[in-house]
């Protein structure tokens, strides 16, 4: 439903996603994110935040971030 609102709008649009504790670890968190492209049919999201409170290393989660990152998948991430 949001991704069909954004259709021709999403230059005007700064998109926020989140990834759950539980995905919060390396292969998780990309696949997580690439979930929701899909599900908002974009090609990136402006943020994407981290639900922490999860049990991956940190150092496995931000790995995955800057892959993101690299990938241009995601613009800029944090935490909450």
């Amino acid at each position: 439903m949001v991704g069909e609102a954004l259709t021709g709008l999403r230059d005007n649009v700064f998109l926020v996603s989140k990834v759950y504790p539980w995905n919060a670890g390396g292969q998780k968190a990309i696949n997580a994110c690439e979930a929701s492209l899909r599900r908002l049919n974009t090609d990136y999201l402006d943020l994407y935040l981290l639900h922490w409170s999860g049990s991956f290393a940190f150092e496995e989660t931000v790995a995955a971030m800057e892959k993101l990152i690299a990938q241009g998948k995601i613009r800029r991430w944090g935490v909450f």
